[in-house]
């Protein structure tokens, strides 16, 4: 799995309520050449964007956190980057899922994928 190896130093922040999806979620986007930086809460995720020195290239992030709402999360993005891949995790895509889809680099990556979608899904934020 070296097709991202050319863009080796991008980072994609990972982020789901479930720790067990976060280390999934990691060990993927490292097998991709990517660098993972992991969140377990929508609070993680503000420090992490608002910390970073550098925009990500993408963040896959799941969509039911509590603690802060994903639109909150998806303006920090924007402030730092607006262009960054946003895939947006979640089991179904109801009207709130898809009122954050709102440009071209905002994806819906429906709960449970395969890693060929994600794949695929990442390689456009590359290309």
């Amino acid at each position: 799995m070296t097709e991202f190896s050319s863009r080796a130093a991008h980072r994609v922040l990972c982020a789901d309520r479930d720790p067990a999806m976060v280390y999934v979620l990691e060990r993927i986007v490292r097998s991709f050449g990517m660098d993972p930086v992991a969140a377990g809460s929508g609070a993680e995720c503000v420090s992490h964007i608002c910390t970073v020195k550098d925009p990500f290239m993408a963040a896959i992030i799941d969509t039911g956190f509590q603690d802060v709402c994903v639109a909150d999360i998806l303006s920090e993005i924007d402030v730092r980057n607006p262009k960054t891949l946003v895939l947006l995790s979640c089991c179904s895509l109801d009207a709130h899922v898809q009122s954050l889809l709102d440009r071209d680099s905002r994806i819906f990556l429906r709960k449970p994928f395969t890693l060929d979608e994600l794949r695929h899904k990442l390689q456009s934020a590359v290309s």
